[in-house]
């Protein structure tokens, strides 16, 4: 992963009815879970082991992430599942129904039918 940027820019209106204001925003966001070589060379500088523990550390890091990521599709699963049940039980309900509720009954209670 990289640095990103994200750009907003407005600019000013004159109308007739009022002025609008200008406004230009760049924000840059570093994703990366290690720094970028000159830091580490840096860093390494004052700690010659900080490149390991670096290292370990995005490592664990991209776990976590993976492993957040797997929780969030298990969970959408999952939801999706209920859903299908409740609509088969729906679909079921409905078509059961038919059998055990006289016509009359059935026709005022659906409008479309």
């Amino acid at each position: 992963m990289a640095k990103q940027q994200i750009r907003q820019k407005e600019t000013e209106v004159s109308t007739q009815d009022g002025v609008g204001k200008q406004l230009e925003r760049t924000l840059t966001v570093d994703d990366s879970s290690l720094p970028s070589p000159q830091e580490l060379a840096a860093y390494k500088e004052v700690d010659p082991n900080i490149v390991t523990f670096l290292m370990e550390s995005a490592s664990l890091e991209q776990k976590h992430r993976h492993n957040i990521d797997k929780s969030k599709i298990d969970i959408i699963k999952k939801s999706e599942t209920r859903i299908s049940r409740t609509k088969s039980v729906q679909c079921l309900s409905v078509g059961l129904s038919q059998y055990v509720t006289p016509k009359p009954v059935l026709n005022s209670l659906l409008p479309y039918a």
